[in-house]
């Protein structure tokens, strides 16, 4: 759990598994929207240490290696 912020192409599968733009992660779906997010976590600190935080108890809370090999035992079943 490194405590970075989670930033990436915006992919549906993302919001589905819970990641929220804006919320717990950065999506952008152009280059330029990329830039605007990035100047706007660069120039806010504390939104940007909001959304960290955020990225990382949600991570923690459901997508660790424990959460993926349990649901792989399921699929099993």
């Amino acid at each position: 759990y490194c405590g970075g912020l989670v930033v990436s192409d915006y992919v549906d599968e993302m919001e589905r598994i819970g990641f929220k733009d804006g919320v717990n992660c950065f999506m952008a779906k152009t280059p330029q929207e990329y830039l605007e997010k990035v100047d706007n976590i660069l120039t806010d600190p504390e939104k940007y240490d909001n959304i960290r935080s955020e990225g990382q108890r949600f991570v923690k809370e459901n997508h660790t290696y424990v959460h993926r090999v349990l649901s792989l035992l399921k699929d099993l079943e």
